[in-house]
């Protein structure tokens, strides 16, 4: 309940009682938004290599409530501040950041295993019973 306070407090700080309420609904619904969207559960196939498995390095939820907690904090003595966890909130929402990498190569070309390039790639890896014939 503090923490609500506390954020209530720097968008009343930063932009007054009437934009503050404009703020804060943004930003809860960016927050439950990111806490409950859908995250692809399938594995991957790497297009350059073919190892299965995870996509790794990409950014995560921990990072941007951490990004806003700080630039909250620090936004009370530079209330401009405020717009670095709004851009970067942005920049995650259309894209950017979601790109992960392979395991085995590090390469950012993983695609889902259950799409028809998955499924291609898949059959020319592993399948060795085209190879027997």
């Amino acid at each position: 309940m503090r923490v609500l306070i506390l954020i209530h407090t720097a968008f009343v700080t930063l932009f007054g009682n009437e934009l503050a309420i404009v703020f804060e609904i943004l930003f809860v619904g960016v927050t439950v938004f990111l806490i409950f969207r859908k995250h692809s559960s399938s594995k991957k196939i790497c297009t350059q290599c073919g190892c299965i498995g995870k996509e790794v390095g990409r950014s995560s939820f921990l990072g941007e409530l951490g990004v806003w907690g700080i630039f909250i904090l620090l936004s009370f003595l530079f209330p401009l501040l405020i717009l670095v966890p709004i851009l970067y909130t942005l920049y995650r929402f259309f894209g950017g950041g979601k790109k992960g990498k392979c395991s085995n190569c590090k390469s950012p070309t993983m695609v889902p295993i259950d799409s028809p390039v998955g499924i291609q790639l898949y059959k020319k890896y592993y399948d060795t019973e085209n190879e027997q014939k």
